[in-house]
């Protein structure tokens, strides 16, 4: 048999990347078993967001060795591109300040002790964007929404210091989503209280010019983007949950009051899944 005069590095290395794929597949059927049930995520939408984060991986310079697999697996336990998500700003200046001395083990540990805390949570954030479902956009106390959700967002872990920063990007990415223009400059921002309280000309900023509809979807996706990350509308993880965000606007929170209502039982839930 006649070897070939040269070796392609480029398409070894995209085989190891794949092999290691596939094992990154097994693993977190295998591991993450309890977080797969919760999700609602069977193994071809599994497949679909390790080909998904594959390709960023590689756009990121995560493409080989450890690092890749810490890439797949951060992104499945945080969310896709979840560096970009102030929610995990915490998150990232531990693993920034621990890099010379940690391995990727102690790392994952740190993105699984930040899921739990995520898990902890989740029940009360869904009960809360329940009863925002069920409210009239009409009749809705905007401030008090709010109000509730920087209470759940400090829970979840977010630093005080980090709230301000997490709703004006939360805000501006759902006024872009409504073709509307971001108003960054318009007040002379300023820092969040010490209890983490959002000030009113921040809310004014991102919230006056709305209609009581628009309003509302925006409480709406600082709900979801807390619960299931900044980019929940493209990670692959979450395709049940864009299969009900497709829903008409009337029957929206119909659809999604009984998805909320069955990961939350499945959150509460602790028989039979290990993670």
């Amino acid at each position: 048999m006649r070897l070939p005069e040269t070796v392609d590095l480029t398409a070894v290395a995209a085989a190891q990347q794949k092999e290691t794929a596939r094992q990154l597949f097994h693993y977190l059927q295998r591991h993450y078993s309890r977080m797969l049930h919760q999700l609602m995520v069977d193994a071809e939408t599994l497949k679909q967001f390790i080909t998904a984060t594959r390709l960023q991986a590689d756009q990121s310079g995560y493409a080989t060795g450890e690092l890749f697999s810490f890439f797949i697996i951060s992104s499945f336990l945080s969310g896709t591109r979840w560096l970009e998500d102030p929610a995990y700003a915490t998150l990232k200046m531990v693993l920034e300040d621990s890099v010379a001395d940690s391995d990727i083990t102690q790392q994952l540990h740190f993105c699984r002790h930040e899921r739990q805390k995520l898990d902890a949570i989740l029940p009360a954030l869904h009960n809360s964007t329940i009863a925002l479902l069920k409210s009239w956009p009409d009749r809705l106390v905007f401030e008090s929404v709010l109000q509730r959700w920087q209470v759940l967002a400090l829970d979840r872990g977010i630093p005080a210091s980090s709230l301000l920063p997490l709703y004006r990007c939360y805000a501006g990415d759902f006024r872009q989503f409504a073709g509307l223009p971001l108003e960054h400059n318009e007040v002379k921002h300023v820092n969040a209280g010490i209890y983490g309280e959002i000030p009113v000309e921040e809310v004014a900023l991102y919230s006056a010019d709305l209609t009581p509809e628009l309003r509302y979807l925006l409480l709406l996706h600082l709900h979801l983007a807390l619960g299931f990350g900044r980019f929940y509308q493209t990670n692959p993880l979450h395709s049940i949950l864009h299969q009900v965000l497709k829903s008409a606007d009337p029957e929206r929170p119909v659809a999604l009051i009984p998805f909320l209502s069955m990961q939350r039982q499945r959150l509460m839930d602790n028989t039979g899944h290990r993670k």
